[in-house]
């Protein structure tokens, strides 16, 4: 599913399920039945069904309108917060179809964009559960944590995440052992030396940056989607390098 349709697909669900209480709140007002139970439970039913809905909603919305959280007023005559978060995402899917409109009558197709199911079978694989419930910082730190986990077993490495990257792409020799990973066949000069420093930086980068980051993070910290869609995009690139490099082991001297 394109971030486009996922956005607008979100904002409308959330602006469905809130339309559907203020529906049911004006109805049991005039029906005088918020006091009774039933009243209640239906009310408190809907309550955490919006919570629920704006999680992605609010996601979807700071992709779209990075600034909504400022453009929520106070004050007397502001009105609650929920209509105003429920204006917003109105106001964001207008703008996505107008986006879309735009694109449709210029013949363009838009950037090219990546989702989620175009990645690499481990980071997926391992993502598919927290990104589908929106916990997008779980998300990167479990996609690192398992591309880390079979490079580790590429080369029988037991110590830290970081240093197996380094010992992975290190640009000395193999030792009885200890092999290492090489993207490309060994040549003399830069061209072989920077891609296994690239490689080595990109698995450093994925694992402090990334999954170390992220862990220290509250889970809550609004991030977008499309940014974890981007981190999680690096990480599929370290996944393919990480399955793709020729083990090169030691070999003992004739």
């Amino acid at each position: 599913m394109s971030d486009v349709s996922w956005n607008t697909r979100v904002l409308n669900s959330f602006i469905a399920v809130v339309e559907d209480q203020e529906d049911a709140m004006l109805t049991a007002m005039r029906a005088q039945t918020l006091r009774e139970p039933a009243g209640r439970y239906r009310m408190a039913a809907l309550e955490r069904q919006v919570i629920s809905e704006w999680t992605s909603a609010r996601l979807a919305l700071s992709t779209v309108i990075p600034d909504w959280s400022a453009r929520i007023k106070t004050g007397i005559f502001a009105g609650s917060e929920r209509s105003q978060q429920k204006k917003l995402a109105q106001e964001a899917v207008a703008l996505i179809e107008r986006r879309e409109d735009h694109l449709g009558r210029e013949g363009e197709t838009g950037p090219p964009t990546v989702s989620e199911d175009q990645l690499h079978p481990w980071v997926w694989s391992a993502a598919r559960a927290t990104w589908s419930s929106g916990h997008y910082r779980h998300t990167v730190s479990d996609a690192v944590e398992a591309v880390t986990t079979k490079l580790k077993e590429r080369i029988n490495f037991t110590g830290a995440s970081s240093a197996a990257y380094t010992a992975a792409f290190a640009e000395s020799s193999p030792k009885a052992g200890n092999p290492r990973l090489h993207l490309r066949p060994f040549e003399e000069g830069n061209t072989w030396k920077n891609s296994q420093r690239g490689a080595a930086a990109l698995g450093q980068a994925c694992v402090a940056g990334l999954r170390n980051a992220s862990v220290a993070h509250g889970v809550n910290d609004p991030v977008s989607r499309q940014e974890m869609l981007e981190q999680l995009a690096a990480v599929s690139l370290l996944a393919r390098w990480v399955e793709s490099a020729a083990l090169v082991e030691h070999t003992e001297e004739p």
